[in-house]
């Protein structure tokens, strides 16, 4: 029988330590024999092929990229919803996803602290997620460390999980996006801050300018001034960040579950004998 395995990331590889022991185990033990054994291996981007050929040690053309597309949001009104009051938070820069180690929060806040010094407004920060998805890798006890030592308890605010229709409330009130992480497989984030239109910072490092393209400003992860000095960008509206909004719709447009559903097909099809 054909089979195709798909890999979203190579967190597995990258980030060892992240993981318990029996989630390594089986990672190794099941999930790489049977790539390997694939007759296709699928993966969100040119990234992840580039470091699964690098752990795995497969030819490349046994990888096919296929982009992921952002969740389709309900229009909602601008209202408030559950927790969050709007008079309270706005302006505010937003970030979705776990507090994992790799998405880099702390520094996040650090640097969006720096960057309140270069505005007269009163920003805030929302950060939308829970906890990591395992012990080793949550960064949510330091998260709240970082917030409390930057004395920042009323500026940022950790919204936790939610459904999908506040999710879509709190990006249509955001006044930016901001993508911090050291690494990532893909970013649905990107794309869904570019459906609201947001102007958009994030990391100039793995698949993030390949995904954004020349959608967002980007910013070295781990320079604290560079990530203050894009959020300063956004706070100010300057140019450079103003010009790339009108990216993205291009940008966006080259997404969609209907053309990864062809290409999945497609690659089905191609390998059935």
């Amino acid at each position: 029988m054909k089979h195709v395995v798909v890999f979203h990331d190579a967190f597995f590889w990258e980030y060892p330590n992240h993981y318990n022991r029996l989630w390594l185990k089986l990672f190794h033990g099941w999930a790489v024999p049977a790539a390997k054994n694939a007759d296709r291996i699928i993966v969100p981007s040119e990234y992840v092929k580039n470091k699964l050929c690098q752990f795995m040690h497969v030819d490349s053309d046994k990888l096919s990229v296929v982009y992921e597309a952002p969740k389709t949001f309900d229009k909602i009104e601008s209202t408030a919803i559950g927790s969050f009051d709007l008079k309270k938070y706005r302006p505010y820069l937003l970030h979705v996803g776990a507090m994992s180690k790799h998405k880099n929060l702390p520094l996040l806040i650090k640097a969006f602290k720096l960057a309140l010094t270069s505005s007269d407004e009163e920003w805030h920060l929302v950060l939308i997620g829970g906890p990591g998805n395992s012990n080793a890798d949550d960064d949510s006890t330091f998260v709240r460390e970082t917030i409390v030592q930057e004395n920042l308890k009323e500026r940022v605010h950790l919204e936790g999980y939610i459904e999908d229709k506040e999710l879509a409330f709190y990006y249509a009130n955001a006044s930016g996006y901001v993508f911090p992480s050291y690494n990532e497989g893909f970013g649905l984030p990107l794309l869904e801050a570019m459906i609201f239109g947001l102007p958009i910072a994030a990391a100039n490092n793995t698949c993030l300018p390949e995904i954004g393209k020349n959608a967002a400003i980007y910013f070295d992860p781990r320079n604290m001034n560079e990530m203050a000095s894009a959020m300063t960008e956004i706070m100010g509206k300057g140019k450079e960040i103003t010009a790339t909004i009108r990216h993205q719709t291009t940008v966006l447009s080259g997404y969609s579950w209907e053309k990864a559903a062809l290409e999945i097909t497609a690659i089905c099809k191609g390998i059935t004998v």
